[in-house]
Formats: structure tokens, sequence, C-alpha cells
């Protein structure tokens, strides 16, 4: 799947922190491919200000492809269906549940 650099950091907070060793293991791998490197941010312009906001150039956003084994898939569904049915999701969910609840 490819993600914007908006899906990919709103999909760190959606993976947990606590589980088996092996599901640890695959959220560590996939919060890597996640990450952005540094050539992505010199590309994009990527600023990070004091008080925690984000800016980049979203026209040069290289949408990476980023492969989430089923596993990880299966609890990112969870958590956003969780969200979903308690009014926490935002904005920057919405390509994300399309995505993962509805297969679009």
């Amino acid at each position: 799947m490819k993600f914007s650099v908006l899906e990919r950091l709103s999909l760190f907070p959606l993976l947990p922190e606590k589980g088996t060793f092996l599901n640890l293991k695959a959220i560590r791998k996939i919060r890597e491919e996640l990450s952005i490197d540094e050539d992505e941010m010199k590309e994009m312009e990527f600023e990070q200000f004091d008080d925690g906001r984000l800016r980049w150039d979203i026209k040069k956003d290289p949408n990476k492809e980023i492969e989430i084994p089923e596993s990880i898939k299966k609890i990112i569904v969870i958590k956003l269906k969780e969200m979903d049915e308690s009014g926490e999701l935002e904005d920057r969910h919405f390509t994300l549940y399309e995505r993962f609840i509805e297969k679009k």
C-alpha cells in the first residue's frame, strides 16, 4: 500500500505499545518503514516547530510503498473501529478508515 506522509504520521498512534513479542517485532519494523527519513525531509522541505506542529510541501509527498502484514492490519482495523464507535476519529484518519475498513 502507498501512504502519504499524513497517513504515515497518523498510523503511529494506532499501533500499540504493548503486545506479544512477535507483534511488537512486526510493529517495530512497520514503525521504521513509516518513519520519514532525512532524504524525504529535505525533498519535502519538512519542518517541525517548537509547539509540535509539522509542515511539508504536500506536492512533493513521495507516497511511500509500505507492506503491512495481516496481523498488523487487524490491529489497525480494531483501533479505527474503536475510535469510530467512541467518536474519536479525526479528519486525518479519514483516508485510513476508507482504506482499512471500507477497502477503498
